[in-house]
């Protein structure tokens, strides 16, 4: 990675579903006909209008069910300007349901950020940003109290926690020598730090799932100093400060990325951020840690801190 590191939306990291059922709706066949998708819209206005929202989500999925799923029409590529609208306008229909996850997930894609452009919302006309921007807002109240799990909400939280990382202009940096296929960064003065991998956890017969009692310094990676000298390779281990992502076991075990920046500093993040929980499975908070290497010393001058170190 030769340009700086740059913040990745977010909207992968959830099945984002839309408004609607899997089977076309009995009856006549849905006329998707350019013509036909214009009046099926107006007459999911004209019901929207009279607050008729049952037959307005009945239009919405006899329109997406009967021309745009892959059952329907496995090949029909939809207009995104016309897909934004869509789901912009089953956004809306949702919170009028009382359904705000439903109407986030409808608005997953285009998900306003705070200070990283979307780029699928970027492409869109003025007017239908103000009116997915609108929507969000009327929507986004509602990860704020959820009683339950949220996969939007859950998205929304993990790209806010993106946005506070540092950008320091950060870049991968291969090392010179071969290091065995450990992640790796190489080092102004011609070394290498490197990250090898954790050891194996250990089970015991009594754990019965609870594997928090396994040491940090045992079984999360190791990370050392590498030259090379006459040919071999000489490691220097680093002590790793306790608070860094490589000494937490909710995390240790993902793989990470090294990059530098111009000032020396060295970048830690997992691979795939935010990383699953090595315990739970579930999806963690996002991670980054930020070290200067003072002479054999390690030292963390920045950290992500969501309450799970």
């Amino acid at each position: 990675m030769n340009a700086p590191r740059t913040i990745v939306w977010l909207g992968p990291l959830i099945a984002v579903g839309l408004l609607i059922g899997l089977v076309p709706p009995s009856g006549a066949a849905q006329d998707c006909s350019r013509a036909g998708i214009a009046q099926t819209r107006r007459e999911f206005k004209q019901a929207y209008d009279k607050k008729d929202f049952d037959a307005a989500d009945a239009l919405m999925t006899a329109l997406w069910n009967g021309c745009f799923s892959d059952v329907a029409s496995p090949r029909r590529e939809i207009d995104p300007v016309l897909r934004a609208r869509l789901n912009n306008d089953s956004a809306i229909l949702a919170h009028r349901r009382r359904d705000d996850e439903g109407c986030l997930q409808a608005l997953m894609g285009y998900m306003p950020p705070t200070k990283h452009a979307n780029p699928e919302l970027a492409k869109l006309p003025p007017d239908l940003q103000r009116a997915i921007n609108f929507n969000y807002r009327l929507c986004r109240p509602y990860c704020d109290t959820y009683p339950g799990p949220s996969p939007s909400c859950e998205s929304i939280r993990a790209t806010a926690e993106l946005e506070k990382m540092v950008e320091g202009g950060f870049a991968e940096r291969s090392c010179p020598f071969d290091t065995g296929g450990s992640p790796t960064v190489a080092l102004p003065d011609g070394n290498c730090l490197t990250v090898f991998a954790a050891a194996p956890w250990h089970y015991a017969e009594d754990d019965e799932g609870d594997l928090e009692h396994q040491d940090p310094d045992t079984v999360c990676p190791r990370v050392s100093l590498v030259r090379m000298d006459n040919g071999n390779l000489a490691l220097t281990p680093l002590a790793v400060p306790k608070q860094s992502m490589l000494r937490s076991i909710d995390v240790c075990c993902r793989a990470i990325d090294l990059a530098i920046n111009a000032g020396g500093q060295i970048e830690l993040t997992p691979s795939e951020n935010p990383p699953e929980n090595c315990l739970s499975g579930h999806r963690w908070s996002a991670q980054q840690d930020i070290f200067v290497l003072r002479g054999e010393e390690l030292s963390l001058i920045h950290g992500l801190d969501y309450g799970n170190r």
